[in-house]
This record gives structure tokens, sequence and C-alpha cells, in this order.
């Protein structure tokens, strides 16, 4: 059940904005966000439809595996466990993560660019891991449970991230 959370936690992640920003740092480095930074050139990528069709004036089918792709990575990617165990971190950092995903996904429906039945099975898959956030719970975990709130103590990693490393 927890991996099909994750599955359709990242289906909505890919279809959650209705704009985003695509820009190159100094270093060479591509980045990808919802706000446009100042005083940087960017490129503009929109929904087209509901169908989540991007509209670019680049190759549309190459941007659209590659935002995508950039967008997984971004939500899935480990940044390794925390050395120390923080109970009340890790609880706050997994809702934090909830907490956004359920942002984007309401923006997305009151924009229309997700359908009210997506919105409410998005939201019942982030219901579903965050029963999963409790202190209690968290104090008296061992094994991969364990390791689970240890990932969610690092503030860099997703619930995402640790649910699909720790809890398939």
């Amino acid at each position: 059940m927890r991996v099909l959370v994750l599955v359709f936690a990242l289906m909505i992640t890919k279809n959650t904005f209705a704009e985003i920003y695509k820009w190159v740092d100094e270093y060479g480095v591509t980045h990808y966000s919802e706000r446009a930074p100042v005083g940087i050139k960017v490129k503009s990528i929109k929904f087209e439809n509901e169908d989540k069709n991007f509209k670019e004036e680049v190759d549309k089918t190459d941007e659209t595996q590659k935002l995508s792709k950039g967008l997984t990575n971004l939500i899935m990617k480990d940044y390794g466990n925390a050395e120390e165990l923080d109970c009340q971190k890790a609880v706050d950092n997994g809702n934090y993560s909830l907490d956004v995903m359920q942002e984007n996904i309401r923006r997305s429906l009151k924009n229309g660019y997700i359908t009210r039945e997506k919105y409410e099975k998005g939201s019942a898959a982030f219901d579903e891991l965050r029963i999963t956030l409790a202190t209690d719970k968290c104090e008296n975990s061992s094994d991969e449970w364990k390791k689970y709130y240890l990932c969610l103590t690092n503030s860099m990693n997703t619930i995402f991230s640790c649910a699909n490393k720790y809890l398939k």
C-alpha cells in the first residue's frame, strides 16, 4: 500500500505546477522552480491543458521528460540518514513534506490543473503517510522504522524518499 501511495504522490507531483521556471546558474547547474528567481534569465514552462502537456519554444518532448525526471529526482533524492535520532524533528520534517505537497495539489485543483477526484486521491495518499508520523511511534521504533525516522531527521530528505527507502 505504501508503494502505491508513493507512486500516486509522484504522479500528482508531476502535474501540480501551473507554471515552472527553468534557469542555469553561474556553475552551469540547471534549476526548476515554481517561482522565477529575481534578476536571472529564465524559461517559462506552462501547462497547456487538462492533459498536462507542456508548451514551450524548445523541444516539448525532451523538456517534459527532463522536467518530470528532475522533479522526481528532487523529491526522491536520498541525502542519507541523520547520525542521531530526533523524533520531534523527524515528525516535523515529514509533516512539512506532506504540507508542501498538499498545498501544491490544492493550488492545482483551484487552478483547474487536476480534477476533484485526483485531489481527493492525493489527499488520501498523503493522509496514509501522515499516519506514520508520531513522536511516540518514533521513540519506540526499531529496525527499518528507526531507519525511516533517522532518514526523516535529516531535513534535506522528503517523506517520500524515506518511505520509499524503508517502508516498502
